[in-house]
């Protein structure tokens, strides 16, 4: 009976096959069906697979690698900053003639919060100032916050304006009957205008403070909210646009700065992470308002929406009569 089976294996194959040395088992019989693979194809599909792991593994190596960079740079600008707080004496030691500098010009005001710029026991156990209280540093941390706090408002007026605009602008359509390219313009324009705030807005900061840089820019932007809010033509809205732009780019840049200058070390990495929270609160709050005004007429709707964001900035206004100005201003 194998004999046969012999026989009309050998039949069936092709004239140019010759058939395989070994002797003939179920096994074989079972690789010339065409549903089956044969050796050769599976060491083949097996070399692809195992390229195309080894392809993804790399993939994912540079990709983390990539990652990383931002940890690398991070770790060199702490060690130019280092570099440069460790004075040119001992390091690690800071001159006691430049700390009473500081203390008298009022820039040390906040080195209470850091526990490196305490004063040190002599041998007798005794200290030349007075030691804080846990609760004096308690009340400065809180104080710090707040300031923080109200510095981040302006960082709310970037994300609600970005934010309110997607929803305001379909009714801003319907009542103007602007087209599709001053839509486009009306939209996009924030982003430039808000570049050349941020551009101008250092050299500002040099000249009048940081405090009275973020009043200038609340200033600047409520009087381009306003225009935007009674604006009957796209002409004056489009101002109105500017104005809001270059105010936001004046705040959006000092508040990270102002709340760097005057947060302690142990704190500043959390503190100054409280804009960029506040931008995205602020695009939530521009979402919250296109829903909350969208029942509205057409004629009345966006006006609101778009002055609402003035709060932040009156706010902001009052803000500037209990914050200190920062030790860098």
């Amino acid at each position: 009976m194998s004999a046969k089976r012999r026989q009309v294996a050998v039949e069936v194959m092709e004239p140019g096959k010759t058939r395989p040395a070994a002797t003939a088992t179920k096994n074989e019989y079972r690789r010339m069906e065409p549903e089956e693979l044969d050796e050769e194809e599976w060491a083949r599909m097996a070399e692809v697979q195992c390229h195309r792991r080894r392809s993804g593994e790399r993939y994912v190596y540079t990709c983390a690698l990539f990652a990383s960079l931002n940890a690398i740079l991070l770790g060199y600008a702490l060690q130019i900053i280092r570099g440069k707080n460790s004075g040119a004496a001992s390091p690690g030691a800071r001159s006691e003639a430049m700390v009473g500098v500081e203390a008298a010009n009022g820039r040390n005001k906040y080195a209470v919060l850091d526990p490196s710029d305490e004063p040190e026991l002599d041998a007798a156990g005794s200290q030349g100032g007075r030691r804080p209280s846990v609760s004096e540093v308690k009340s400065k941390e809180r104080f710090v916050f707040a300031c923080a706090i109200f510095a981040s408002l302006n960082a709310i007026l970037l994300g609600y304006d970005v934010g309110v605009m997607s929803g305001a602008i379909i009714y801003i359509q319907k009542d103007l009957h602007i087209t599709e390219f001053q839509e486009e313009i009306l939209v996009g324009c924030l982003s430039v205008v808000s570049l050349l705030g941020s551009l101008s807005g250092g050299r500002t900061s040099d000249a009048i403070g940081r405090k009275w840089t973020m009043g200038l820019g609340a200033i600047v932007f409520q009087t381009g909210a306003s225009i935007m809010t009674f604006a009957p033509s796209f002409t004056v809205l489009m101002i109105g646009r500017l104005l809001a732009g270059v105010g936001i780019g004046f705040g959006a840049m000092i508040s990270a700065v102002y709340i760097a200058e005057i947060s302690p070390a142990a704190a500043r990495g959390t503190l100054t992470s409280l804009p960029e929270i506040c931008i995205n609160l602020g695009i939530l709050l521009g979402y919250v308002s296109n829903y909350a005004f969208s029942g509205l007429s057409e004629h009345i709707n966006w006006r609101i929406m778009l002055g609402v964001g003035i709060l932040p900035s009156v706010f902001i206004g009052f803000a500037l009569f209990v914050i200190p100005e920062s030790p860098g201003g």
